[in-house]
This record gives structure tokens, C-alpha cells and sequence, in this order.
């Protein structure tokens, strides 16, 4: 895919979810919708990934979804989101992913990165850890919130190469291609394959009955079934 002048490569969707597997295979897919007119750069230099405010605002409300509201997140510059205790303990971590769809893709693929790349344990005082999650709000106010920024915890999962084409001298062009790593730890994926959308994993289950309720309405049948007899 090729980039715009600024070196920034534009997004055409961009969602968060779950893919759901039967039997180890992808059999359906729920990815909710992010704001996609940011375009994305790709920086060594920066740790995670960093969303402008009103993304990362969207992604806090998913992620509490998926953490059942046990996280405290910030909304300060590069702020980030941090549970307690070590993160294998939040199984959502492996679960649920990013999904990028790049413009001037030419082969129609998509992308999808682990919310894991971006986790981190962090040893604490007596032992104790907490896992971050290097998501980071970008402030509003600064010229950084323009972009989505794709950093060094990325280039551990993905391989990419870019050529930068230097023949006009006003107006260089680049281009890349992603590959997933040969040593990716996760599920993470390149393609265009089509899943039905399944079940919304951010709206609550509905609360089951209880066997109070269920005894009730058998004491109403046993009545009806005595006044019959």
C-alpha cells in the first residue's frame, strides 16, 4: 500500500472486537466501529499504540466492557489503561483485536492486531504486578492527535517493509508492506477473509432466572392442576 505525502497511510476502517472460532477455525467476527479519518503513521520511537482522544474515549468504554470495569484508565497525555494483577489474568487481552482496513490496499487485506501486543506486566513493590496497556491517549490540543501512531510493540508481531521512492525530489513517495512475524505471540493476522457477524460482545447478557422464580411458577401450575382435579 502506498502512503500520502505526509507519510501517513490512510485508514478506511477501523474497529474493535472479537473473532469467535469452532472447532480452532474463524466462524464469525463483531468489530465495533472507530472513528477511521485518522490516518496511521508507523514510529520505532513510540512504545505502544497511540489513539487521538476521541478514539481512545470510544476504545476505554469497549475495554471496560471486555475487563468487566476492573481498570483504571487516564486521559492525559500518553495516559494509558492499567488492571490489577498480572495480565494473564484477563483472558479479553487475547481476545479481542484491532482491526485495520488500509486505503490503497491493493490486495483488499485487512489487518488484525491482539489487544495483547500492547500489554506489559509491571513488577510492583512485595512482588505484586499490574498490566498495562500501552493504548495512549493523544491530547487534542497538539499536532500528535492527528494520527493513529503504530509503535515499537507493534514491529514484534509485524514485519514490514517500506521503499521510499526518492526520483522526484519535491514529492517523494512511500510505500509498505506488513507481513506477520515469523515470531508473533499472538493471533495476529493478515488477509481478506469474510466472517458473518456474530454475537455483540459489548452488550450485557441478560440476567438468567433464578430458581426462586422458576419454583413460583410451578406452585401456580400445581394450583391450577388441584382446582382442575
Amino acid at each position: 500500500m502506498t502512503a500520502m505525502s505526509n507519510y501517513a497511510y490512510g485508514v478506511d476502517t477501523l474497529g474493535f472486537g472479537i473473532v469467535y472460532e469452532t472447532n480452532g477455525v474463524d466462524s464469525s467476527e463483531f468489530f465495533y466501529g472507530l472513528p477511521s479519518e485518522y490516518d496511521v503513521i508507523f514510529n520505532t520511537n513510540f512504545r505502544g499504540m497511540g489513539l487521538p482522544a476521541n478514539v481512545y474515549s470510544q476504545f476505554v468504554t469497549l475495554l471496560t466492557y471486555v475487563t468487566n470495569g476492573n481498570l483504571t484508565c487516564e486521559n492525559t497525555v500518553d495516559g494509558l489503561c492499567v488492571l490489577p494483577g498480572p495480565c494473564s489474568e484477563f483472558s479479553g487481552l487475547t481476545d479481542f483485536d484491532f482491526k485495520f482496513k488500509f486505503q490503497n490496499e491493493v490486495n483488499d487485506n485487512y489487518m488484525r492486531i491482539p489487544l495483547s501486543t500492547f500489554a506489559e506486566k509491571v513488577i510492583q513493590g512485595g512482588g505484586s504486578s499490574k498490566c498495562n496497556i500501552n493504548v495512549n491517549y493523544l491530547d487534542t490540543t497538539s499536532s500528535q492527535s492527528e494520527n493513529i501512531i503504530l509503535g515499537g510493540m507493534f514491529f514484534q508481531e509485524f514485519f514490514t517493509i517500506f521503499q521510499n521512492d526518492y526520483n522526484s525530489v519535491t514529492t517523494p513517495d512511500q510505500a509498505t508492506q506488513i507481513y506477520k512475524g515469523q515470531n508473533s505471540m499472538y493471533a495476529s493476522y493478515i488477509g481478506n477473509e469474510e466472517l458473518p457477524t456474530g454475537v455483540n460482545p459489548f452488550v450485557p447478557a441478560p440476567t438468567p432466572v433464578t430458581p426462586e422464580s422458576s419454583s413460583g411458577l410451578s406452585a401456580v401450575w400445581i394450583v391450577v392442576i388441584c382446582l382442575i382435579a
